[in-house]
């Protein structure tokens, strides 16, 4: 019954960091965007978060889904996985690159008023922390 007890304790902690950052993120991203909601006109609201909407759908394709790839292998191969993470680093630096150009092309080139090309220009930084 103890060692149940003690293998029950030692997943509350991560579990619990996970859970209190996951909340204060939400709540975080809430708070900003009930700012914005008020203090922007309803089309600068919806600029923004076009803008927004875009560079994070884009972002997804920069890092080609290395985090599920990391769960399943570390899942499975322990400390040993670690031999992934730096071919897997080389690859997402590739793809951020190439997606940030890909947005900046589009950005300029696009069909978009001087405010939403701003925009997409400025938030190029969130593929990279996004990813």
């Amino acid at each position: 019954m103890y060692k149940k007890q003690k293998l029950i304790n030692s997943f509350i902690k991560p579990i619990s960091i996970l859970w209190v950052g996951s909340l204060s993120g939400a709540l975080f991203a809430f708070i900003i965007q009930i700012f914005l909601a008020r203090n922007l006109s309803l089309e600068e609201y919806g600029i923004f978060a076009a803008a927004f909407v875009t560079i994070s759908t884009v972002a997804s394709f920069a890092n080609f889904g290395i985090h599920q790839l990391f769960l399943r292998i570390f899942g499975i191969e322990g400390r040993f996985a670690y031999r992934w993470v730096k071919p897997s680093y080389r690859l997402i630096i590739f793809g951020v690159m190439l997606t940030s150009i890909l947005v900046s092309v589009w950005a300029i080139f696009g069909p978009h008023n001087f405010i939403f090309k701003l925009l997409l220009l400025i938030m190029i930084p969130l593929i990279l922390s996004q990813s």
